[in-house]
C-alpha cells in the first residue's frame, strides 16, 4: 500500500470475533430469539385474527355447504393446531392421511390464516403455483388487491407441510416498512382484539366461488376421461 493511502481502522472494541461489542450484539439477538420462542408457548387470549378468523372461515364454509350435498361430499374441513411450534398439527394430519391411505395427493389444499384485518389478500404458494393461480381470480373478483406470493422456503403457515402438492395459504397482510415485504398487524400481542367482518365476508365469498368452480372442473374432467371423449382445447 502506498504511503498516504487512507485505511479503515476499526476501534479496538469492534475488532475480531472476540470484540465485546460484537459479542454483546450476538448475545442480545440470541436472547431476543429465545424470548420470542418462549412467548409462543404462552397462550394468547387475544387471538381474534390469529387464528380465530381462520376457524370462523372453516365454519363459514361448513354453513355454505349445508344445503349443497354434492359439494359437501367433495370438501373436507380440517382444524389443526400448534403451527407456531413447528407446523405440528398439519404434520400430524399429513401423517394420519398417509397411514390411512387418504387420497390427499390429488386434493386442492387451502389454508386459512389471519383473514380479516389487513388490507392485501396474499395467495401464498411455495413454488408450485397451479392451484394458487386458479384461486387468485376468484379472490380478486371480491378483493381486487389480492396478489400471488411465492414464499419459497419460508414456512409461513400450515400449507408449507403440503408445499410440494401446491398447497396454498390465504392471509391478509399490510405492506411492511421494507419495500416488497408484508406484515400482519398486531398478531401475537394483546392488541389482537379486532375482527373485520366486511373483508372476511368478501374473502369467503371468493373462496366459496372457487370451491364450486374447482369441483365442477374436476367432475367434468373425470366425466370426460370415463367417457373417452377428447377434452375441448
Amino acid at each position: 500500500m502506498s504511503a498516504g493511502t487512507p485505511t479503515l481502522s476499526l476501534p479496538p472494541l469492534l475488532r475480531g470475533s472476540g470484540s465485546p461489542v460484537l459479542t454483546g450484539l450476538v448475545g442480545a439477538v440470541q436472547t431476543f430469539i429465545l424470548l420470542t420462542m418462549l412467548l409462543l408457548l404462552i397462550p394468547n387470549p387475544r387471538n381474534r385474527e390469529d387464528n380465530t378468523s381462520g376457524v370462523l372461515g372453516l365454519l363459514g364454509i361448513a354453513e355454505w355447504l349445508r344445503d349443497k350435498p354434492a359439494l359437501r361430499e367433495r370438501v373436507q374441513l380440517a382444524f389443526v393446531d400448534n403451527e407456531e411450534l413447528g407446523l405440528l398439527g398439519s404434520a400430524a394430519l399429513r401423517s394420519w392421511w398417509h397411514e390411512t391411505g387418504h387420497p390427499y395427493a390429488d386434493a386442492a389444499i387451502v389454508n386459512l390464516d389471519c383473514i380479516s384485518r389487513a388490507t392485501i389478500p396474499l395467495v401464498v404458494h411455495h413454488g408450485e403455483s397451479g392451484l394458487a393461480a386458479r384461486l387468485l381470480p376468484h379472490v380478486q373478483e371480491q378483493l381486487p388487491r389480492a396478489i400471488l406470493l411465492n414464499a419459497g422456503v419460508l414456512p409461513l403457515s400450515d400449507n408449507y407441510t403440503f408445499r410440494e402438492l401446491g398447497a396454498v395459504d390465504i392471509s391478509l397482510a399490510d405492506p411492511a416498512v421494507l419495500p416488497g415485504g408484508y406484515t400482519i398487524p398486531r398478531i401475537h400481542t394483546p392488541r389482537d382484539n379486532t375482527f373485520h367482518l366486511e373483508r372476511f365476508t368478501y374473502l369467503m365469498t371468493g373462496l366459496c366461488d372457487f370451491l364450486a368452480a374447482e369441483i365442477a372442473a374436476r367432475e367434468e374432467a373425470r366425466s370426460t376421461r370415463s367417457s373417452g371423449v377428447p377434452a375441448a382445447p
